[in-house]
């Protein structure tokens, strides 16, 4: 395990935990509704990473698929973190998904996801203002507290639903 440091809280990680790998490594990203527009999670993804939209849960799942018996790598914000976590749970496994601050209202089953991801990572917006972002997780179905009972880690991070997504992946790029 590895020691990350969050604005003042200690964070403790899975030692394995690096979105920023060497090339050998398939990652893929889906991003949230908002994400072709604001890029909270685009802006991340290095030429050799594929990205989804939240809407492409077909395309995910044959990625997915395709990379079976490597050690991929899922990073998923928001609506893209429920998409995420709805194809592994109909069984198309994945190395490693790290969720940040999923949303909606249709939760997967937390069991499936966790039998076909030995390493699931949830990080949860624990700012709680009334801003345009957190709004956006209210009213999309914010999941909060809900992937603790079944996330490998499930990490609260004081940042709003926007925020997260850059406090979390500098935070990882870092260590």
């Amino acid at each position: 395990m590895m020691t990350l440091r969050l604005s003042t809280q200690p964070v403790t990680m899975i030692a394995e935990t690096t979105p920023f790998p060497p090339k050998l490594r398939p990652i893929a990203w889906v991003g949230g509704a908002m994400d072709p527009t604001t890029r909270l999670l685009k802006r991340f993804v290095q030429p050799e990473q594929r990205y989804f939209r939240w809407t492409e849960y077909r395309a995910l799942a044959r990625w997915l698929d395709q990379h079976r018996d490597q050690p991929a790598l899922l990073i998923a914000h928001s609506y893209g973190a429920s998409t995420a976590t709805a194809v592994i749970a109909a069984g198309h496994p994945v190395a490693e998904l790290i969720t940040i601050d999923p949303v909606s209202w249709r939760k997967p089953d937390g069991n499936a996801v966790r039998r076909y991801c030995p390493k699931w990572c949830n990080y949860q917006a624990a700012d709680n203002r009334i801003n345009f972002a957190n709004l956006v997780a209210i009213a999309g179905g914010n999941w909060r507290q809900w992937p603790a009972a079944f996330a490998h880690q499930h990490v609260a991070i004081a940042a709003d639903h926007a925020d997260i997504v850059a406090k979390v992946l500098r935070s990882m790029r870092k260590a």
